[in-house]
């Protein structure tokens, strides 16, 4: 059955993807330029590959001729970021260095000359954190020069940011009422506990993350997928900072985890990456793949098969055209693709 999803998905992309307008990571080009390439490993179709390699083409043709926003969302750090994510899976071959040298300034100079920026992924300082991390993976930023030095420098100055807007505790604590994977406190912890292994700002970092750490744990989601992103960010701090204070909370949130509940409190068409299953299988598989523990294989193989049996389909093979601005991994069918490539189980 997830095969015939996955075709349902595919050709609704294929036909409507030349009416798309956005270059953008989240809703648009670049996010389903980067589900066709990874889709084409697992069905091993080339047809994906030149498609996926037409949208690259069309990105740098519509940032070239218009201007764009440099956010996460639809703008130039989330395009930097798919490109570099795909040329270190080795989708593309090229040097980014070089061809992203004009987005990084562009991007450096809004935010060095926007005092007032959210801390929000879409639009805000999370999204332009995680665009820099990575830039700079991979790279030893202890003997930084030039452009890294540059990049390095902004990192810094973005963590310092993120910094003074943790005095606004009850907008980056605050759980959402439903499920979001784009919840502030998790993408957070996370971001940091990525920081923190470049070795570069550690001793601010570790400021940080005891900060959060006293608010962390007093949070103990009512929403079962909120509670599993939680621990898996948590986790992911306490493995990489032995922050011990964070192990008992960790305990906690684990010990109330129950895959029945968490699969319960999604309604059946509840299915994109923003608010719904695909969006906990895609925290899943980031969370498994350098850890592959906690035995979440079962949860995701019971998400996939929640997803493929769910009524959504229903009112998508009801349409002859699929908007645009319902194909992207955000909130639109090249997210659920990448919940079934992903799965873990």
């Amino acid at each position: 059955m997830t095969v015939t999803r996955l075709k349902l998905i595919n050709e609704f992309i294929l036909k409507n993807i030349h009416a798309e307008h956005n270059e953008g990571l989240l809703h648009g080009k670049m996010g389903i330029a980067i589900y066709l390439f990874h889709l084409s490993v697992q069905l091993k179709g080339q047809k994906y590959v030149e498609l996926a390699n037409e949208l690259i083409d069309q990105i740098y043709d519509g940032i070239g001729k218009k201007t764009v926003p440099t956010d996460f969302e639809n703008g130039l750090a989330g395009i930097a970021w798919g490109i570099e994510h795909l040329v270190k899976s080795g989708f593309l071959e090229a040097n980014t260095d070089e061809i992203l040298r004009d987005l990084d300034d562009k991007i450096f100079q809004y935010i060095t000359t926007n005092q007032h920026i959210s801390i929000d992924l879409q639009n805000g300082l999370l999204g332009y954190g995680f665009y820099l991390l990575a830039r700079l993976k991979g790279k030893d930023l202890t003997e930084a020069k030039d452009h890294d030095y540059l990049l390095k420098r902004l990192l810094i100055t973005i963590t310092n940011s993120m910094y003074e807007a943790m005095e606004e505790k009850e907008e980056i604590c605050k759980e959402p009422i439903n499920f979001e994977s784009t919840w502030n406190l998790p993408l957070l912890l996370i971001f940091l506990s990525e920081v923190r292994i470049f070795n570069i700002y550690n001793h601010k970092i570790d400021i940080m993350l005891k900060r959060l750490s006293s608010l962390a744990r007093a949070i103990y989601p009512i929403n079962y997928g909120n509670r599993l992103f939680l621990f898996l960010s948590m986790e992911k701090v306490r493995k990489g900072s032995k922050m011990e204070k964070f192990q008992e909370h960790c305990f906690l949130l684990k010990a109330g985890l129950d895959e029945d509940n968490i699969l319960r409190q999604f309604q059946d068409k509840n299915v994109l990456v923003d608010k719904g299953l695909a969006g906990v299988q895609l925290i899943l598989g980031w969370y498994h793949k350098p850890y592959k523990e906690h035995g979440f294989r079962e949860l995701s193989s019971k998400i996939s098969k929640k997803i493929t049996a769910s009524e959504f389909w229903e009112s998508v093979e009801k349409k002859e055209k699929m908007h645009s601005k319902n194909l992207g991994i955000l909130s639109g069918l090249a997210g659920v693709g990448m919940a079934f490539v992903n799965d873990i189980s």
